[in-house]
């Protein structure tokens, strides 16, 4: 079993609640664990992907877990299309459990880009199938140990002509969407609002704060909204970025590129959680794309 990368980096105040701190640029680089928070060991060497959710050949990306880190759901070409599989584990300390497919919402059509809301009730995601009507789709439950509903579409989180993927707070009053205008020329970040988290969202505003003239990618908002994080080419390959404000009633700050990052490799696909410190994305490091985390310690 390999061990999961683990990247220490210096931590940010948000000015936000107890334990909600995220690193940015700089840091040592160490190794450790098996899936979980613990056993950091010397640093030095390149990142190892989550050793359960690891498949040689298929291309493993978009992970997204719940608060008590215990249920992941990411995107696997594994069963020979893009479809949406989970682990799960009894205690944040134990290794992932071996993947399963998601049954009721992967369809033999595309099924890529999960985010699961903090409590594992709801989820979203992208699909193509029917995308006459929306893009990002959405799935709830009662409980955990629930089935999923039909899925059903979201067509006021539309931009134009693509939507990709949603990331949405913890509450879901708000959502950012990656997507392409009708006319556009690349793939931006939009930010949504609505009072409730079941009400209609309203029309977005481009986050011009947060945006380059290069496709900007798989957005990840923090349970309080106030850090984002998303991938870009705007450096010249795929890399991870953050962005920070001090409220939900002020732009962000300009975005800065996390030391996970590498010239040479793609880094893609982010999700946090603050509370612990925790971020998983993936890379192409080893060869294909992989899922790989990364301790954001204060």
């Amino acid at each position: 079993m390999t061990r999961a990368g683990l990247l220490l980096i210096p931590a940010l105040s948000l000015g936000c609640e107890r334990g909600e701190l995220l690193g940015r640029v700089g840091g040592a680089a160490e190794q450790g664990g098996t899936g979980g928070m613990g056993g950091s060991g010397e640093g030095g060497g390149a990142p190892d992907p989550v050793g359960p959710l690891s498949d040689p050949v298929a291309r493993d990306t978009d992970p997204t877990f719940t608060s008590d880190l215990t249920l992941l759901y990411f995107m696997s070409t594994r069963g020979g299309s893009k479809d949406i599989w989970q682990s799960v584990r009894d205690d944040p300390s134990e290794p992932w459990g071996e993947p399963t497919l998601v049954e009721g919402i992967s369809s033999g059509r595309q099924e890529e880009n999960p985010r699961i809301s903090p409590d594992g009730l709801r989820l979203w995601f992208f699909t193509d199938r029917n995308r006459t009507v929306a893009d990002i789709w959405e799935s709830t439950r009662a409980t955990r140990s629930d089935p999923w509903s039909v899925p059903t579409p979201l067509p006021e989180l539309s931009v134009g002509s693509s939507d990709v993927s949603a990331g949405m707070n913890g509450d879901a009053t708000l959502a950012v969407i990656a997507g392409l205008t009708s006319g556009g020329v690349g793939y931006d970040l939009f930010l949504f609002e609505r009072a409730t988290p079941d009400e209609p969202f309203g029309t977005p505003r481009p986050l011009v704060e947060v945006n380059s003239a290069s496709d900007d990618y798989d957005p990840c908002l923090s349970p309080n909204g106030l850090a984002l994080v998303f991938h870009s080419n705007r450096q010249g390959t795929y890399d991870i970025f953050l962005a920070r404000r001090a409220s939900t009633d002020v732009e962000f700050e300009a975005p800065v590129s996390l030391a996970v990052n590498s010239p040479d490799f793609a880094e893609e696909a982010p999700h946090i959680s603050l509370d612990p410190g925790l971020m998983m994305y993936s890379s192409d490091r080893g060869g294909s794309l992989d899922i790989y985390e990364a301790a954001l310690f204060p």
